[in-house]
């Protein structure tokens, strides 16, 4: 894979990724890259191209697996311009592969890049392919069981099963679900601004769940309105759903916020905006979680990475060091 793939998601970010993905495209160039962007808002048609670079780069390495280095300015990989919601999808395709994602943030939120530290404009981002270096950074799947209407034997890609969902940042189960639907359908409220009016709208119209939630020898049936499973720590615009929770480290991290008043959740946001050094925890949490299923009544609403994808029951299990990710050197 002798050049650089840029994927742009022209849609992400409210349409903002276009430029970004025009931007990126230009430093990447100056930074003596060499690269091949596609702009297509059919997340479909981008993963079909991805699933062609990695199925050439798998070909390419077949014959010639004693092939000399690439020269200077060719740095093979696949690089995203969009938000969570294309990362995952792009991200499918290179699950396994050993091909590098790179992450140029583009959408609402970018809580993938923030979780891994990354820089949020281009100029950082672009430096970070260009000159960084590549490392194994966790997924995690999500297995839901098929409804009545599905049938059993669907074939949906070669990524994961029909009724399986890869994801590397956060999986929700609950009223964020609702929330993150809501903000989509606000036309000039973006960002943290959206995200409070569109819980205050649904919170106190919003039942809790009856959660039961299970994890090796353990188990945990409680109330609750959000039940969180985290690979990364944060939602996007520095909102840490379960602080400390490290995309790294091989485990998955759980976050249920019980049913509070809503002045009680304001009260509370401190602890989220600072990564848990202020204020008072509300969460109800459990570390280093390798395999879990979470339960409901009624069936909870599912998200991952902010895009719905299935209601519960949901079995999530983590893949340590599934994909390769450019990420800072110390001297990016």
């Amino acid at each position: 894979m002798p050049e650089l793939l840029v994927l742009v998601n022209p849609l992400s970010g409210r349409g903002r990724a276009l430029e970004i993905g025009k931007a990126a495209t230009a430093e990447l160039i100056r930074l003596g890259v060499a690269c091949r962007t596609v702009i297509s808002p059919d997340l479909q048609a981008l993963k079909a191209v991805a699933a062609a670079a990695v199925a050439e780069a798998a070909a390419a390495t077949l014959t010639n697996a004693a092939a000399p280095a690439p020269p200077r300015g060719e740095r093979g990989g696949v690089a995203v311009v969009g938000g969570d919601g294309t990362i995952r999808e792009i991200g499918a395709v290179l699950l396994s592969t050993g091909i590098p994602l790179g992450v140029i943030p583009a959408g609402t939120g970018n809580g993938f890049a923030r979780s891994l530290g990354l820089p949020r404009r281009v100029r950082g981002a672009c430096k970070v392919i260009a000159t960084g270096s590549s490392g194994d950074v966790d997924a995690a799947l999500a297995h839901f069981a098929p409804l009545p209407d599905e049938p059993a034997g669907a074939d949906m890609d070669a990524a994961v099963s029909p009724f399986t969902r890869p994801f590397f940042n956060v999986m929700g189960a609950g009223l964020d679900t609702l929330v993150a639907e809501r903000v989509k359908t606000y036309s000039r409220l973006r960002g943290l601004p959206a995200f409070v009016v569109g819980t205050a709208a649904l919170y106190s119209a919003t039942p809790p769940w009856r959660f039961r939630i299970t994890w090796g020898s353990s188990e945990l049936e409680l109330s609750g309105l959000v039940a969180a499973t985290a690979n990364g720590s944060y939602y996007g615009k520095g909102f840490q759903i379960v602080p400390g929770a490290d995309p790294r480290d091989s485990r998955l991290d759980l976050g249920i916020i019980p049913p509070l008043r809503l002045i009680r959740l304001a009260a509370a946001l401190p602890y989220f905006f600072s990564g848990g050094k202020w204020g008072g925890s509300p969460l109800t949490i459990a570390r280093e979680i390798e395999k879990v299923r979470i339960e409901s009544t009624p069936p909870a609403p599912v998200h991952a990475d902010g895009d719905p994808v299935g209601q519960t029951p949901v079995e999530i299990s983590v893949l340590p060091g599934a994909i390769r990710v450019f990420l800072p050197s110390l001297d990016c």
